[in-house]
């Protein structure tokens, strides 16, 4: 799970594919259970699927704002630097 959701950060997801792999992703992201590279890939993979579209991008930052990443610098990091990203 970790290495495909590390490729979808870096390979531009067909459109026909985005709803899939979007929903999925914060399925991922939302879930405490999943390792902090899982979760800090679903950032990336979320953010480069919602560029384009100025809705998903506010629901990215809001989801993003209530995510909880107490005891896990790196997933700490990513978050703010997608949150300065967009703003």
């Amino acid at each position: 799970m970790r290495s495909t959701v590390r490729f979808f950060q870096f390979y531009k997801i067909p459109e026909e594919f985005e709803g899939v792999v979007l929903e999925r992703c914060y399925e991922l992201l939302k879930n405490t259970e999943k390792g902090v590279a899982i979760r800090a890939f679903s950032i990336a993979v979320i953010y480069n699927i919602s560029a384009p579209y100025d809705e998903l991008k506010n629901e990215l930052k809001l989801v993003l704002e209530d995510l909880d990443t107490e005891g896990s610098p790196g997933l700490f990091g990513r978050k703010r630097n997608y949150l300065k990203k967009l703003k």
